[in-house]
């Protein structure tokens, strides 16, 4: 039984060893990846490297930064309210329109005449009367469309400080794991 257990220990410690290379190889990958030359070998850590919490040390200024520097969340929060616009324009479809509109002709037969000069202004006022039910319905598409943009927004925030505490006790947790190790 001892022998079968200390073969069993053995072959664990194997394929832990395969698992840390593989985790090694991927890491270089990664580094690979985002420096875009390849990476042959690591220097070692220094020995007295000190980590300090992070700064800010508050969780609440980390969501906050998170929530000022987030590309996704400021597309959200344009995109919204683009669809606020949205609806008053959807509204507007049923209101009266005017346009203007003018005209300058100078026209001359010969050098020697005098110009005529002809100046023309037009208003044209357009009310439309009824559509059938179609600005209302394109209205209350709009406002649902405008809803569903604030749900998403709403969620985004949400999942943005959930993931913003959860990475600073991360570092947290990886520095004290560090010091753990260093002992």
């Amino acid at each position: 039984t001892d022998v079968q257990i200390a073969k069993a220990k053995r072959d664990s410690a194997y394929a832990q060893e395969i698992a840390a290379s593989n985790g090694v190889q991927d890491a270089k990958e990664q580094l690979r990846q985002i420096t875009g030359q390849p990476v042959e070998t690591l220097r070692a850590l220094r020995k007295n490297i000190q980590l300090a919490p992070p700064k800010p040390q508050v969780p609440e200024d980390w969501v906050q930064s998170a929530f000022t520097h987030n590309f996704q969340l400021q597309a959200l929060r344009y995109q919204t309210e683009a669809t606020r616009t949205k609806i008053n324009l959807s509204q507007a479809a049923h209101l009266p329109a005017l346009n203007v509109s003018s005209r300058l002709e100078r026209a001359s037969s010969t050098p020697f005449t005098p110009r005529n000069t002809s100046r023309v202004v037009g208003l044209q006022v357009t009310m439309p009367l009824f559509s059938g039910g179609l600005v209302r319905s394109q209205t209350r598409q709009a406002v649902h469309v405008y809803e569903q943009a604030q749900k998403d927004l709403e969620t985004q925030y949400k999942t943005i400080e959930r993931q913003s505490r959860q990475h600073y006790a991360g570092v947290l947790t990886q520095i004290s794991q560090a010091k753990a190790l260093k002992q």
